[in-house]
């Protein structure tokens, strides 16, 4: 008959405690290796995730959380169930990405990309015959008088929309609009008869002071009606930040409407537009 004392006995019960918590802590580690950011110093190697960005001999600093805070709850509920013989689609990969990437924001782990900026000049088309017009460097809508324009843009395919910057200055009364919208419209004929062009990012600037401004704005998933009307919304909002050249072509709209016998004038000096993976 084998004896051993309680000491013994609590101590060989709670093994399997302790080797449950280390393969947890060591799925913490990895899971901040995936996205970037540093270890806890439980895994085997105890050293920190270097990130994708920064020197190759300066160790990056932990990525801080990016993107709104999210409901972790919600994310995990629009992830579909699936059943044998069902097709797997886009849409199981993209929720379980947004799960994961709402759970390593939660950590503070978030994305080691700081992404990367591109700057337009504002050299809009007309839309109509009331387009911006130009006066030194920057394109202006003169006092008093109706603008819109559009402005193709080319952006990396694959990588996400994070923001819109608008750099610019009013003076003089306030207009009834102002607007600045990035814009995606599909590539086929049909697609566009169909859905004509998503707005994903509208930058309303008709209550901004008069002034030099610089104002940004990012893809918004809107309200819901409930948890599961606010996962569809927050994933076809996820999804719409990917950039796809393929199927689409993206482009940036600049409206003004003064109100009527205000004298005023807008003038758009830049626009910004910030991507990461």
């Amino acid at each position: 008959m084998q004896i051993r004392t309680k000491a013994a006995a609590k101590q060989t019960a709670s093994t399997p405690q302790r080797n449950r918590t280390q393969e947890i802590l060591a799925t913490i580690d990895q899971v901040g290796l995936l996205f970037g950011g540093g270890s806890t110093g439980n895994a085997s190697t105890g050293n920190a995730g270097t990130g994708t960005t920064g020197s190759a001999s300066t160790p990056a600093a932990p990525a801080p959380s990016t993107g709104p805070s999210v409901d972790v709850q919600t994310l995990l509920l629009a992830i579909p169930i699936a059943s044998d013989g069902q097709v797997i689609t886009a849409e199981y990969h993209n929720s379980l990405r947004a799960a994961i990437i709402g759970i390593a924001n939660q950590m503070g782990v978030g994305l080691s990309d700081t992404g990367t900026t591109f700057t337009f000049a504002p050299t809009f088309l007309a839309i109509g015959t009331a387009n911006w017009a130009l006066e030194t460097t920057a394109f202006t809508a003169q006092a008093g008088a109706a603008a819109d324009g559009w402005l193709p843009v080319q952006l990396p395919d694959g990588q996400s929309i994070q923001s819109l910057t608008v750099n610019g200055k009013m003076t003089g009364g306030t207009p009834t609009s102002f607007q600045v919208i990035l814009c995606r419209e599909p590539v086929d004929p049909d697609d566009v008869a169909k859905t004509g062009a998503d707005n994903l990012i509208t930058i309303d600037l008709s209550k901004t002071p008069a002034g030099s401004f610089t104002v940004s704005g990012a893809v918004a998933a809107g309200s819901g009606a409930n948890a599961l009307d606010a996962a569809s919304k927050l994933l076809a909002a996820q999804a719409a930040k990917l950039i796809d050249n393929v199927n689409y072509k993206y482009f940036v709209r600049a409206t003004l409407k003064p109100a009527a016998g205000v004298s005023m004038q807008a003038e758009i000096d830049a626009i910004q537009i910030s991507v990461g993976s």
